[in-house]
């Protein structure tokens, strides 16, 4: 790009330390001289009163001429050290260049002190220093930096520099474009850009951001002279965790492009590869062409090869920073940086008879570029287009770990935004499965007593980026790391914790997704506290949480960024040694910027939480953030749960007999057993029939009407299983009737001696229930006269009973749900069953006849 891109932009003739210096080239004399003719000094501002800066330094000056017709760019930057950090950097300059193209000529350095300059331009003093700042990316521009180390500076010091770069980078041919930073984290008294074209050019510009520079446009010798000026521009003081489209700074674009058309005219001789193939990628070719049978398959293998075998390397000097390497050179030498593998992949796809081309994107700017003016300085990537049955796909030949076996697996939309080399406008590109990360945790804690040691295995399946990042993570780490990494993720809460076999991974390409395995054994599931008697644990939904925590939110000046799409889950299981009671739990709390789901349920003895962060946006608006935070806030409070068992520690406390429950239900017992035996001794005497017919007393009016048979065969066969139904149900409720742990934690609950008062009052009456039940039973085939009475009685008392017992359910807190659904359908039952046999008992003629002793 122009050298009005390279070394007009925050860091580079402003960038004064902080740089890594990796290799030294041999001392030179650097070139100075007078600034060219076409320049327009300005006037170097006396310093003011200005508030302190934590950059240690303020900007008197930032001027910056650069003329068309002779390719040159002129920068004149003054600064003033007010503090010690700005003495421990601006205590040297860097002028960053590219010798394969440009040429520096110093015109002066300057120290000002106290109004007296002193000149520093020695042209011996100067190190010409190999920066490689993209050493990290696997990126090699060779720009040189000519460095200055000032001697005696001093706080209230002036570094006052001027220099001249010549040449432009050829790749670009006639054509002109850059941005210019309007704004900086240091505050600027001036600052000033100047642009000259010659008659026969046209400049299109565009401010984006909040700055409003003045701009002026005059006829200067035949052609056209453009200024913007900006007097006092404050420092941006910018947030943290914004989305990486958005910007605090301002920027001036310039291009001579007319239209993305244009742009892609410039670019398409770059990427003609008219070079016949060599032998070694015809063989690749077949390769790949015998990898699939069909051709989405073929389209994996190639994508896959140029991911994995042509390692990523780029050699940008000069041109090569926007003219890709020949497909065969990338292929035999097995390196390339984006542009080359890009190219290298599309040529191996039309080889195999694929449709696909490369495409401009940028990492950052995503759907902001229908924004920008049209200009190459808009991309800072290269990725590939396939098109397959009719439908295109975006895919990344550099990612790497990517595994699919679907051609939708691989698609990435993350670039939102791109121009096709083959083609005129700007495309935008949906996301595809790979965007979303997804991840899905199932934590199983098996606790076989409340005082014993538990075992926790957690299952996490990873698919999409995150499977790639997690790929990347174990193929690079080493298997103990990895261990003692995951060991001390639940150890902060878990102290006794350890780990109980070796982490376990799986990768799948189907899918494209991973899954890791983890066992642990913890010494205690619960705690208790000291002095207290009930064991509790706090679970903590710690995964997802690291997904949904988000600092710095309120008092901010820019959007949010969200990592997006991400789709969490989590699931807590525990395996508990007995049933439990808690009360389920669904909720949902829905954002603009996401959507998060909890619910808690129990089955059996599994209590299961479930929690779902889905996020809908990559970022959220400032006039939004105070909503948002009052939303994620619930969410966050919503992933912590608490479990507390009341028992006491004593494991035997459980099995003891509560001895006054067990003395008050056997007096009832001797009660009911004493009303037994009275019915049971006491003689009947046969009583004269009612009257029943015109003929009461004729043998078939006698037979029809008396015994126990036809309807009353049913109700006896009822009456018989009732003491049964009340002895079982004292048999499920002996633990809560006779245990004194029961008796223990129903005492120390809120509102304990009403409980026990309604606990006590259940035990009475179900044992008085089976033994009038009794009674029932020998009334009934004794066919005593008293027991249509006594069972219209019996079920009055069965339904109150019921309705008695379902209440106490309501009002117990340590009721479980099912016991209260239980509680229900017996109560309907017995309302039906009383409904259909207290009519009988009264309207019935078998009845009158039968029971009349």
């Amino acid at each position: 790009m122009p050298g009005l891109l390279l070394h007009l932009l925050l860091g580079v003739a402003l960038a004064l330390s902080g740089a890594t210096l990796l290799q030294a080239q041999p001392a030179a004399p650097v070139a100075t001289g007078e600034p060219p003719a076409w320049v327009r000094p300005r006037t170097l501002a006396a310093p003011a009163a200005w508030r302190a800066h934590a950059s240690g330094r303020r900007y008197l000056l930032v001027d910056r001429q650069s003329n068309l017709s002779t390719r040159e760019t002129y920068c004149h930057h003054a600064f003033q050290v007010v503090s010690e950090e700005g003495l421990r950097s601006g205590s040297q300059v860097a002028i960053d260049y590219d010798p394969s193209y440009e040429t520096l000529v110093v015109h002066h350095l300057r120290v000002v002190r106290e109004g007296r300059a002193t000149d520093h331009l020695d042209p011996g003093k100067f190190q010409l220093l190999r920066q490689e700042r993209d050493l990290d990316r696997q990126l090699y521009n060779g720009e040189l930096s000519a460095l200055r180390i000032l001697e005696d500076v001093r706080v209230g010091d002036v570094i006052d520099l001027a220099f001249t770069l010549r040449g432009w980078n050829p790749v670009f041919g006639d054509h002109f474009s850059g941005t210019l930073p309007l704004t900086w984290t240091f505050p600027v008294a001036d600052q000033s850009y100047r642009m000259l074209l010659p008659p026969d050019r046209s400049l299109r510009h565009k401010v984006h951001g909040a700055a409003a520079p003045e701009f002026a446009a005059r006829p200067l010798d035949g052609g056209t002279e453009l200024t913007w000026t900006m007097r006092d521009v404050p420092a941006v003081e910018f947030d943290t965790n914004s989305p990486k489209w958005h910007t605090p700074f301002s920027y001036l674009q310039l291009t001579d492009y007319a239209s993305w058309a244009e742009v892609t005219a410039w670019a398409q001789p770059l990427y003609a590869t008219g070079a016949p193939l060599p032998a070694a990628m015809h063989a690749t070719v077949e390769r790949l062409r015998a990898a699939g049978a069909t051709p989405e398959a073929r389209i994996i293998a190639a994508l896959r090869f140029v991911q994995s075998e042509v390692r990523y390397l780029g050699i940008e000097l000069g041109p090569g920073s926007h003219r890709p390497s020949e497909p065969a050179v990338v292929h035999e030498r097995r390196f390339g940086d984006c542009k080359d593998k890009s190219l290298l992949f599309c040529a191996l796809l039309r080889e195999l008879g694929v449709e696909a081309g490369p495409v401009f994107v940028s990492s950052w700017r995503g759907h902001t570029l229908h924004d920008w003016l049209p200009s190459p300085g808009a991309f800072d990537h290269v990725v590939a287009l396939v098109t397959l049955a009719g439908r295109s796909h975006l895919v990344d030949p550099t990612l790497n770990y990517q595994r699919a076996t679907l051609l939708r697996q691989a698609h990435t939309g993350a670039y939102a935004t791109g121009l096709p080399v083959a083609g005129t406008a700007l495309v935008d590109f949906s996301p595809g499965e790979y965007d979303r990360g997804q991840l899905a945790v199932e934590e199983t804690f098996s606790v076989p007593g409340i005082d014993q040691p538990a075992t926790l295995v957690v299952v996490t399946s990873f698919h999409g980026r995150m499977a790639d990042q997690t790929r990347s993570y174990f193929e690079n780490t080493p298997r103990e790391q990895i261990a003692k990494n995951y060991l001390n993720y639940y150890a902060r809460t878990y102290p006794e914790i350890s780990l109980q076999a070796p982490v376990e991974y799986l990768d799948f390409d189907q899918g494209n997704s991973v899954r890791v395995t983890e066992r642990y054994q913890l010494a205690r599931f619960f705690t208790r506290p000291a002095g207290g008697s009930a064991a509790q644990v706090e679970l903590y939904a710690g995964v997802i949480a690291d997904y949904m925590r988000y600092q710095d939110i309120l008092g901010r000046r820019s959007p949010l960024g969200l990592n997006h799409p991400v789709d969490v889950r989590q699931r807590t299981t525990i395996q508990l040694p007995e049933t439990w009671s808690i009360t389920p739990e669904s909720q949902t709390i829905d954002d603009e910027a996401f959507t998060f789901t909890h619910e808690s349920s129990l089955r059996g003895k599994s209590i299961r939480l479930d929690y779902h962060w889905l996020t809908k946006q990559d970022h959220v608006a400032v006039a939004r953030l105070p909503a948002f935070q009052t939303k994620q806030r619930a969410a966050m409070e919503a992933l912590g749960y608490r479990l507390t068992h009341d028992a006491p520690s004593d494991p035997g406390a459980a099995a003891r007999l509560s001895w006054p429950a067990i003395l008050l239900a056997g007096l009832l017992a001797l009660g009911g057993l004493a009303c037994l035996l009275v019915v049971l001794l006491r003689p009947a005497a046969p009583a004269a029939p009612p009257l029943l017919a015109a003929d009461p007393y004729s043998r078939p009016a006698r037979r029809a009407a008396e015994g126990l048979g036809g309807w009353l065969a049913l109700l006896g066969a009822g009456v018989c299983l009732r003491p049964i139904g009340h002895l079982l149900a004292l048999h499920e409720g002996r633990q809560m009737y006779f245990s004194t742990a029961a008796w223990a934690a129903v005492n120390e609950s809120a509102g304990g001696d009403q409980y026990a008062d309604l606990l006590m009052a259940e035990l009475m009456s179900n044992v008085g229930m089976l033994f009038y039940g009794l009674v029932l039973v020998v009334m009934f085939f004794r066919r005593l006269r008293a027991f249509p009475r006594s069972l219209i009685i019996y079920l009055v008392f069965a339904v109150l009973l019921g309705g008695f017992e379902l209440w106490i359910a309501g009002q117990y807190p340590g009721a479980l749900p099912e016991e209260t659904g239980k509680q229900a359908g017996r109560l309907l039952g017995t309302l039906l069953g009383a409904a259909i046999w207290i009519p009988y008992l009264v309207l019935s003629q078998r009845v009158q006849r039968t029971f009349v002793r």
